[in-house]
């Protein structure tokens, strides 16, 4: 997760360093505390004298952040650490030949592009109710009923 502390400087541990095992290369690495805009207190780690060296206290500053958990002898710990930010540099563009493309020497006439028909559904019309001629030897009262 990558988050922006943005604020003030006021505070920075001790600096740490060594030499890497596997590689055999110098590393070094300090922490620093930013008071944020809503006034809470933010500790994050720089690695690498080039990213420490950017930082002073009494600083205002603006950076990007990695949040990582890790859990360690039985307690979970968060990492806050700089996000030191990428210089991109141009690519250099390749020249393309120039190359001029034949011109025609006779005009040929544009295709006529077929319109789309369109069909529109027809309204609904609501049926109009009938009426029905009962013969004479229908009952209509409910007498007979069984219920």
């Amino acid at each position: 997760m990558i988050i922006k502390v943005t604020g003030t400087i006021t505070a920075q541990g001790a600096l740490r360093q060594g030499v890497s095992q596997s590689s055999g290369n110098q590393w070094a690495t300090q922490s620093f505390m930013v008071k944020d805009e809503r006034g809470n207190d933010v500790c994050f780690e720089a690695f690498g004298m080039e990213n420490i060296s950017k930082f002073q206290v009494g600083q205002s500053i603006s950076i990007d952040c990695t949040v990582t958990g890790r859990e360690f002898n039985g307690r979970l710990y968060n990492d806050i650490r700089y996000l030191a930010p990428r210089q991109e540099s141009a690519p250099t563009p390749t020249p393309q030949p120039q190359v001029q493309a034949p011109q025609p020497t006779t005009q040929v006439p544009p295709v006529a592009q077929p319109q789309p028909q369109v069909t529109y559904a027809q309204p609904y019309v609501q049926p109009q109710p009938q009426s029905v001629q009962m013969p004479n030897d229908v009952r209509t009262d409910d007498s007979t009923l069984p219920f």
